[in-house]
C-alpha cells in the first residue's frame, strides 16, 4: 500500500470474534465522554502528595470507627475535605462556562461528587452538598451511606444531580499510580486520586527515605480555568493533605 494511504476495504474478521452489546448507561457515559472531549480543551496536572500522616491519622480511629459503625474508613474522605475548601479559595474550579452569555458562573457553594464502580460494572456518581461543613467521621458516615444506595442502586435523583466538581479513583489493580480523567460536563474541572505507593524520595540533603506518596491527576478546561490557577488549587490540595489538619467530631 502506498505511504499516505490507508486500508478502506470492508472489515474482514481474522478469526473468532465475540460481540458485546453495550447497555443504555455505558452508551450514554462513552457519548458524554466524547463530547466533554469535543467540548472542552483539557490541560492535565499531576501532583504526588505525602500522605504519611494522613495514614498516621486514619489509623489511630479507624478501629474504633469500623466497631463502633462497621465503617471501613479509607483516604477519600480526607481527599474531600481539602478539596472542598480548596474550591472555596479557586471558585474558577467551582465554575460553569456559559457560552451563550459568554460569561463564567463561580459557585460559591460546592456540591462534591465521587465516583462509584459497582459491582454489576455500572458507575454512579453520588453528591455530597456542602461538604466544607462536615467532619472527616461526618464525610466517612456520608460516602459510606451514598456508596451503599450507589451498589443496591437505589439512589434519589436529587443525589446524583447539581455536583460543581467531582472527584474520581483510579483502578485499585496493582502498579496503577494515576489516570487522566474527563471532565463531567459542565463542570469546569475533575481531580483523579491515585493509588498510595510506598517510594524512595531524596530529600535536600540527599538523605533518601521511603514515603506513602499519593498521585492527584486535575483535568481541567482551560477555557475556563488557565494553569497557573489549576497548579495554585492542586497545591492547595496537597498542603491541605500533607498538613493534615482535620475536625474528626
Amino acid at each position: 500500500m502506498p505511504v499516505g494511504q490507508f486500508d478502506t476495504s470492508p472489515y474482514i474478521p481474522a478469526g473468532p470474534e465475540e460481540v458485546v452489546a453495550r447497555s443504555g448507561p455505558d452508551r450514554l457515559l462513552a457519548l458524554h465522554n466524547a463530547r466533554s472531549l469535543r467540548t472542552a480543551p483539557h490541560v492535565t496536572t499531576v501532583a504526588a502528595v505525602n500522605l504519611g500522616e494522613v495514614l498516621r491519622l486514619r489509623d489511630r480511629v479507624a478501629a474504633s470507627l469500623t466497631e463502633r459503625e462497621g465503617i471501613l474508613l479509607d483516604i477519600l474522605p480526607f481527599v474531600l475535605s481539602v478539596v472542598a475548601a480548596a474550591l472555596l479559595e479557586y471558585p474558577l474550579l467551582n465554575a460553569q462556562l456559559r457560552e451563550k452569555a459568554d460569561e463564567i458562573r463561580m459557585r460559591r457553594y460546592v456540591n462534591l461528587a465521587f465516583t462509584v464502580q459497582t459491582d454489576e460494572g455500572r458507575l454512579a456518581a453520588p453528591v455530597i452538598r456542602a461538604p466544607e461543613k462536615m467532619s472527616i467521621l461526618g464525610l466517612a458516615r456520608t460516602v459510606a451511606e451514598l456508596m451503599n444506595r450507589a451498589q443496591t442502586n437505589t439512589l434519589h435523583t436529587d443525589e446524583v444531580r447539581g455536583a460543581t466538581f467531582t472527584v474520581t479513583q483510579a483502578t485499585a489493580d496493582a502498579g496503577i499510580l494515576w489516570q487522566t480523567p474527563i471532565i463531567h460536563q459542565p463542570q469546569a474541572a475533575i481531580l483523579s486520586v491515585g493509588n498510595v505507593s510506598r517510594t524512595p524520595v531524596v530529600l535536600e540533603d540527599d538523605t533518601i527515605v521511603v514515603r506513602p506518596l499519593l498521585h492527584l491527576c486535575l483535568a481541567h478546561d482551560a477555557r475556563i480555568v488557565d494553569s497557573d490557577t489549576a497548579g495554585k488549587f492542586l497545591g492547595a490540595v496537597k498542603q491541605g493533605l500533607e498538613e493534615a489538619q482535620f475536625l474528626f467530631a
